[in-house]
């Protein structure tokens, strides 16, 4: 199906549904040979810049959360090198926490028990 130019600016296309808007690439349809006759507003944009805007807002949020979860993985990875190092002063740093230090947790919640300001587990490791 043909694209029809209504006028400079506006390019229809007969579709099953009836007509619609097209954006075409190629200023000249009929002189798709010449390299120099690329319509880079259209290209470029989709035809408005709000189609732009949308584009690149969809785009930077996926980059930003690849960077967010490599951030995320990195924190993880920092962590688990720190316990595998020296798993001993990891626990003795854990034991050395006080609850006074973290007053808006609930501790209670989260089944562990504060006796003199010192955080004990209740789950006991197995010897």
């Amino acid at each position: 199906m043909p694209i029809e130019k209504i006028r400079d600016d506006l390019y229809v296309k007969k579709g099953l549904t009836g007509y619609r808007v097209v954006y075409p690439i190629k200023k000249d349809l009929n002189n798709s040979l010449n390299r120099n006759n690329i319509n880079w507003y259209n290209l470029l944009t989709g035809g408005s810049i709000w189609k732009l805007i949308k584009v690149v807002l969809f785009v930077a949020l996926i980059i930003l959360s690849v960077i967010a979860y490599q951030y995320d993985v990195g924190a993880y990875e920092k962590t688990v090198k720190e316990i595998f190092s020296d798993p001993y002063g990891w626990c003795a740093k854990l034991s050395s926490m006080k609850a006074s230090d973290y007053p808006d947790i609930n501790w209670s919640k989260l089944n562990i028990e504060v006796v003199n300001d010192s955080i004990v587990g209740k789950n006991k490791l197995p010897p």
